[in-house]
């Protein structure tokens, strides 16, 4: 639930947003500027129709990706990824039907010539010759991703257990099937973009070139994540069949996006240039909003300006300003959500230790809140059946396990290393602190309590 509201809060804040946009706003339609008769024009109000169709398929779809987290209750760390990439893909996807939308209308808009006083021409055939001049990456790249498989294929060859014995020859056979797939899309027929032939040329020969970075990457993430494959069934992890489901899931999402990432950015180049004679194209203030969201415009030296969709401002990411605030942006959610996944995923994974070495030194070791006392501290030890209720103060709580710093109604300050469901629980009292543990097998915590006890009689 924890994660749950706020994806629904999400969910709820960008849909909004978006279906805003079906309503004209100072002559701002979709993204494109219009005349003022133009908005009771029948193209776009069929277009208003068709837009808010989209959306409402899009929520319903997107209300659905939620379901997974209700099988995700075992496991924090999967959940908070599954977490990340949903809003990952809310924050690629959500766009979509308003782009579909806007390219839509930026070709009635030329149709009907409905361009403003700002209108211009500008040059466009050395754009269209650079892009021309792209070239798809070799197919001896993927030689990259075998070097990286090949000793996978030897570790896994000495595996007694089947499944992992698999998993190498699984990573050859997926970048054997990208290599074609790489060969497939960046074949030399060119495709139909556009009836003018430079334009046509630019953008299939773009179109190569991404197809063909899209596939090498491919193959070289299928051969990563088959070492993590390996490493997890070899360690026998007893991971649920529904929770191994939703894991593939989850890295499924990854290709997935990447392939609809290449695809948008076909489609943009195809919507921008295809309509063109090759040489020249008109243009107004809509052009350098991109399809609406982005403000690229070297002429404006401002680096923030209002935006055109919700309320606020965004970054013309054509200064030096812009974007570093664009790109800083980026990296800040890295900087917080990478250590933070980690954190979970690593303390989903590890449980904490208890020991007692002959000195009388207790250990506790944890991945991020290990503690250290002795013996000789310990005022009191107790081995309870119901665990005492407070708040965290700062570690991890799940509904699995809490560990870290909390404040206990009951007792003041503690440290907890526990799982929630699994009574008995230690409880150590120090001075103005307590600790308490438990393992996730009872009598394993029955086993460390009567250690505990020993080394205090000595």
């Amino acid at each position: 639930m924890m994660l749950l509201i706020p994806a629904i809060i999400i969910l709820a804040a960008v849909v909004g947003i978006y279906m805003m946009q079906a309503v004209p706003r100072k002559q701002l339609w979709f993204g494109v500027t219009l005349p003022a008769d133009a908005i009771q024009d029948e193209q776009f109000k069929q277009l208003r129709k068709e837009y808010i169709t989209l959306y409402v398929v899009y929520t319903l779809i997107a209300a659905a990706a939620l379901f997974p987290f209700y099988w995700m209750q075992q496991s924090a760390s999967l959940a908070f990824v599954y977490f990340i990439v949903w809003s990952l893909s809310m924050f690629f996807l959500s766009p979509a039907p308003y782009r579909h939308i806007h390219f839509k209308a930026i070709a009635i808009k030329r149709a009907e010539n409905w361009f403003g006083k700002q209108k211009a021409t500008i040059e466009i055939e050395k754009q269209l010759e650079q892009l021309a001049s792209k070239r798809p990456l070799p197919p001896y790249w993927f030689v990259l991703p075998l070097i990286i498989a090949l000793p996978l294929l030897y570790l896994a060859a000495n595996s007694e257990l089947p499944l992992v014995r698999w998993s190498g020859i699984a990573s050859l056979v997926m970048t054997g099937i990208l290599f074609l797939l790489n060969l497939a899309f960046t074949r030399d027929r060119v495709g139909l973009y556009s009836r003018n032939p430079l334009a046509n040329m630019a953008i299939h020969q773009a179109a190569r070139q991404y197809w063909s970075i899209l596939w090498l990457c491919m193959a070289i993430f299928e051969a990563i994540n088959a070492y993590v494959a390996y490493f997890v069934l070899s360690e026998g992890t007893s991971i649920g069949s529904t929770l191994w489901m939703c894991g593939i899931f989850i890295v499924s999402l990854v290709p997935l996006l990447s392939i609809y990432y290449t695809y948008h950015r076909i489609r943009t180049l195809e919507y921008r240039y295809a309509h063109t004679n090759g040489k020249t194209d008109t243009i107004d203030e809509d052009h350098y909003w991109g399809t609406g969201l982005v403000y690229n415009n070297p002429n404006d030296k401002k680096v923030m300006v209002p935006k055109r969709i919700g309320a606020g401002s965004t970054v013309n990411i054509a200064t030096t300003g812009g974007k570093f605030v664009y790109t800083g942006a980026y990296a800040l959610v890295l900087a917080i959500v990478i250590p933070i996944a980690v954190m979970i995923i690593r303390a989903d994974s590890i449980a904490p230790e208890l020991t007692v070495n002959e000195a009388g030194t207790v250990h506790i070791t944890d991945t991020t809140y290990s503690f250290t006392f002795e013996t000789s501290d310990i005022e009191e030890v107790l081995l309870e059946e119901k665990m005492p209720s407070g708040f965290r103060v700062n570690g991890i709580a799940t509904s699995e396990y809490a560990r870290g710093n909390f404040k206990l109604n009951e007792l003041g300050n503690a440290k907890l290393y526990v799982f929630k469901h699994s009574s008995p629980y230690i409880v150590i009292k120090l001075k103005d602190l307590y600790v308490i543990y438990n393992e996730l097998e009872p009598d394993k915590t029955k086993q460390v309590f009567n250690e505990l006890v020993k080394h205090l009689e000595k």
